[in-house]
């Protein structure tokens, strides 16, 4: 379960409510963060061709993936009974609520880490190589 020390919230909800939307620093649109859990099952080709995408270091100056490393490895997180597996991998993804549309909309930017040697750190797997599978997801909210 989430401790109350924790910087952020993990909630396995599974839609955006316009009370999580917030603006951030200088971003003048509503945000909302969906996180998705991943567990590791194998190494290998897996066959695919397409276009991979890389990880940003931040989404802005203060949402860093060094914020989030950090956050994840001072408390769990989690709104859930979770216990990290090594290689697990949590993709923390922007989303950005268009008030003109009311639509949502997820830009290709994104924060990955992966749970090694008994911590979270940066990183990210190659999925031409590697096999995952999802194991969870919802959205971020932050402790004031």
């Amino acid at each position: 379960m989430c401790k109350k020390d924790s910087k952020i919230h993990l909630c396995t909800c599974t839609h955006i409510v316009e009370k999580d939307t917030f603006f951030h620093q200088n971003m003048n649109v509503k945000l909302s963060i969906k996180w998705t859990l991943h567990r590791f099952l194998k190494e290998g080709w897996i066959g695919m061709d397409g276009i991979m995408f890389s990880p940003v270091d931040a989404f802005s100056t203060s949402l860093t993936s060094d914020f989030f490393r950090d956050a994840m490895n001072s408390s769990n997180c989690f709104d859930f009974d979770y216990c990290p597996s090594e290689g697990d991998n949590i993709i923390f993804k922007l989303i950005i609520y268009d008030k003109m549309s009311h639509r949502n909309f997820s830009e290709e930017k994104f924060i990955s880490l992966i749970f090694r040697n008994g911590v979270w750190v940066i990183d990210y797997y190659d999925l031409f190589y590697n096999t995952i599978e999802e194991i969870g997801k919802g959205f971020l909210k932050f402790i004031e």
